[in-house]
């Protein structure tokens, strides 16, 4: 049996069981993040034509809503896994180190010393830094501190935690960052591709350059040939330590039987939407996982 067979079966299974959740009025509120509300937007628009009984409305804030947007780090019946987002590390293409980070190739170990403060860093003596050590500590590092910046995700998937990140922090939403680093050029930063890259155009923002990752060769071609849709097929269907890919997901806050319909339908048929967007599908594995979970509630 194909997966999308299997998945359909599920989906059915999951809408088999909505009665056991309360039931729903026939709209459903969502809060989204503004990285994520043009896929939010694409999921509403779609569903409300498969079941026109059905209104989708978008709201401004979490509180009251059925669904919310979040980073999906944490796991559980609380949330519900809906698509993937990755962080690329950039700079200004008019830093004036640009040269010389263009010419490294930055590797696992490299990225932690460039974006982190470690215990090692406060006793390492300069004279036994590397070149591109003692580049790192001439760029200054931008990063959010907002709950809905990925810098936390960021953090965790290299071992540290959003208070070990180096440099300036901005408030606000993470779309800030690059403002933040064409003001003070000599910097860099990490953020979502949704919006590192022109959704409309599908290329890389004109004015930033993804750092050089000590990657396969044709990984590194991907990377650094600006195009949207080959850098999400590449992050889709290979683990590159130097590339957080973490879960983007709706917190249940009202649960009831429209919600659970709607969820199962994003994870399976508004899989879709999700490259459009800027962000990564789920794996076949995850989305069935989450028909399970869903059928739990």
């Amino acid at each position: 049996m194909k997966f999308k067979t299997v998945l359909a079966a599920a989906f059915l299974a999951v809408a088999s069981l909505a009665n056991a959740a309360t039931k729903g009025n026939g709209t459903i509120t969502v809060k989204a993040t503004k990285a994520s509300k043009q896929l939010v937007e694409s999921w509403a628009n779609a569903y409300m034509q498969v079941r026109p009984e059905i209104n989708v409305v978008i709201v401004d804030k979490a509180e009251g809503a059925n669904i919310s947007i979040v980073n999906g780090i944490s796991e559980g019946l609380d949330v519900a896994n809906v698509g993937r987002f990755a962080l690329l590390p950039v700079t200004p293409v008019d830093n004036p180190l640009y040269k010389e980070v263009a010419q490294k190739q930055w590797g696992e170990k490299d990225i932690k010393k460039l974006f982190f403060q470690t215990e090692e860093d406060l006793y390492q003596d300069a004279s036994e830094k590397s070149k591109k050590e003692k580049l790192s500590e001439k760029l200054v590092v931008f990063s959010g501190t907002s709950t809905s910046s990925a810098a936390q995700a960021f953090a965790q998937h290299f071992g540290f935690s959003k208070g070990d990140i180096r440099g300036k922090r901005i408030a606000g939403d993470d779309l800030y960052l690059l403002n933040a680093i064409q003001k003070d050029k000599q910097s860099v930063t990490f953020n979502n591709l949704a919006y590192l890259f022109d959704l409309n155009s599908r290329q890389l923002k004109h004015d930033i350059a993804v750092l050089p990752l000590n990657v396969k060769k044709e990984f590194e071609a991907i990377l650094q040939s600006g195009n949207l849709d080959d850098t999400i097929k590449l992050l889709e269907n290979e683990a590159i330590s130097t590339i957080p890919v973490e879960n983007v997901a709706f917190q249940l806050n009202n649960f009831n039987s429209d919600v659970d319909d709607f969820l199962s339908w994003v994870v399976t048929d508004g899989q879709q939407y999700n490259n459009q967007a800027g962000f990564l599908r789920l794996s076949n594995r995850d989305a069935k996982q989450q028909l399970q979970l869903l059928a739990k509630r």
